[in-house]
């Protein structure tokens, strides 16, 4: 699979499934966009549903963790997926299946066209998630089949060494479920109704309604429309059906190709039609809200790309001078849709957000090696502030400082078998939610300071975790202790109180 997809190859590789479905993608020139470094444009007013203004403003990075928001980020008519580095490996596959199976929409179809819609475009990427990606999937010692809303670190590096032989078990349930959901989706299109088609949690046809109810004024406006019928001129091979019957049989040939029974059809598009598309869908979000010849000069960028999608390159030239011009936002946010077109404006915000004390530090420098960062960030399922202190390389304070404040931002989930059978130990072993620190000089008493006093102290070692309530504890160990802690198996510690208190030791399995 020689195309870059971008994600890591080895989510592909994790199932039978995973890998036909990388494949249709490739075949069909699809590709993820890195969620970290879109920037995510504010909704025009006109396209927020009555009593939901929240849905109008972007999510924003929050200790170095940028939320991804259902309703406002994931749009059905996107071909470019998202890869979110603080998800699990199995949205890789899933967010490609969202693309080379495809959306309906029609020019002034009533709201349950755009709920059933919705529902049976969500139907093989969950499918796919629960019962495909399953079978064969190497999981831990202690898990078998999905665990729906819970994760487990183990499963997801057992599942990085390639799939087991699968025994077919898996595709079946989930072909006899895909069935059944398509079946109360066109049930509910006939009849007006939802009819419920429920799996455990699983609930599309309330999905659906919730993605019709947050997205039924953009899907129903004259602007998206013309933006749409554009940008989409190959219908059902650029993945566009006007009707609900040409997405279900599409729905059924990718089906039977991810389970290995047929082949289905690649999308007939490639990079640069892909790439149309999204600038061009995010060009009509803003001319919702411009007018006069700002809107003129939009609307011919996006009849350009509809006709020459290549040309993508020059449009977006000519957007960065237009923004000079006009009151529109400015190229670095425009463009920036993490893929094509490089912007730092998303990165800056995460790396602000996480490590406040390093990016004081480095001052003047900071946006020189945010954007040489943003340039080599690795597709990796690990969060910011992580993969910036791996990737930099800065001698003395500032390198210990993003280290430490990376280990703050994105803490653990506080381990609950720490927090309440640790009190039947020793011997103790430090639990797997906790992370000890060793710096040359006391690095959190200077980032308590703000970076505003020297870091002097000599050798000072930490345990960090997080508690239940998502505070983060920071317990300061002697060199001792932390050498103990690092040596396995410890009977007694000078700190145990505090490092109970804080869930950070577990009972030491024999």
């Amino acid at each position: 699979m020689s195309p870059d997809l971008g994600l890591p190859e080895h989510e592909l590789s994790r199932s039978a499934a995973a890998r036909r479905t990388g494949e249709l993608a490739a075949a069909s020139g699809l590709f993820l966009a890195n969620f970290e470094h879109r920037v995510e444009l504010e909704l025009p007013e006109t396209w927020c549903p009555e009593g939901r203004a929240d849905l109008g403003s972007p999510p924003s990075w929050d200790s170095g963790v940028l939320p991804e928001s259902k309703y406002h980020s994931f749009r059905y008519e996107r071909r470019i997926g998202s890869f979110h580095p603080g998800h699990r490996a199995k949205w890789g596959a899933h967010e490609l299946c969202h693309g080379v199976v495809g959306f309906a929409w029609r020019r002034g179809a009533p709201m349950r066209y755009h709920a059933v819609a919705a529902r049976i475009a969500e139907a093989l990427p969950v499918t796919l998630w629960y019962f495909l990606d399953e079978d064969g999937l190497r999981r831990c010692p202690n898990h078998r089949g999905p665990l729906f809303s819970a994760w487990c670190a183990r499963c997801d590096a057992a599942a990085r060494h390639g799939a087991d032989e699968p025994d077919g078990r898996w595709t079946n349930d989930g072909l006899t479920w895909l069935n059944g959901e398509l079946d109360a989706a066109w049930r509910s299109w006939r009849t007006g109704t939802q009819v419920p088609h429920r799996h455990a949690t699983l609930d599309l046809a309330s999905d659906g309604l919730a993605y019709a109810a947050a997205h039924g004024p953009r899907l129903r406006s004259d602007g998206f429309a013309e933006a749409l019928e554009c940008l989409f001129p190959g219908g059902a091979a650029h993945g566009w059906f006007a009707d609900l019957e040409g997405l279900l049989e599409r729905v059924r040939e990718c089906a039977s190709h991810l389970a290995g029974h047929a082949v289905a059809a690649p999308l007939a598009g490639d990079r640069d039609r892909w790439v149309a598309q999204d600038l061009g869908l995010r060009l009509a979000q803003l001319r919702e809200d411009t007018a006069g010849d700002a809107r003129a000069e939009l609307s011919r960028f996006i009849e350009r790309l509809g006709e020459a999608p290549a040309a993508h390159g020059a449009v977006a030239e000519e957007y960065r001078a237009l923004a000079e011009d006009y009151e529109l936002p400015p190229a670095e946010v425009a463009l920036a849709m993490g893929h094509t077109y490089a912007s730092t404006v998303q990165v800056e915000a995460g790396l602000q957000s996480a490590l406040p004390v390093a990016v004081r530090l480095l001052g003047r420098r900071f946006g020189e090696v945010a954007a040489a960062f943003a340039a080599e960030d690795r597709r990796e399922r690990r969060p910011l502030g992580r993969r910036f202190a791996e990737w930099l390389t800065h001698p003395g304070v500032v390198q210990d400082v993003v280290r430490y404040e990376a280990a703050l931002a994105h803490a653990a989930p506080a381990d609950l078998e720490a927090l309440t059978l640790a009190v039947d130990g020793p011997p103790w072993c430090l639990s797997p939610a906790a992370e000890l620190l060793r710096f040359d000089a006391d690095i959190p008493s200077f980032v308590e300071a703000l970076g505003k006093r020297p870091a002097g102290g000599g050798d000072t070692s930490v345990v960090v975790t997080r508690s239940v309530d998502g505070d983060v504890y920071v317990v300061p160990v002697s060199e001792g202790s932390a050498a103990a802690l690092r040596a396995g198996a410890v009977s007694a510690l000078p700190e145990a109180s505090a490092l109970l208190g804080a869930g950070a030791l577990r009972v030491h399995a024999a």
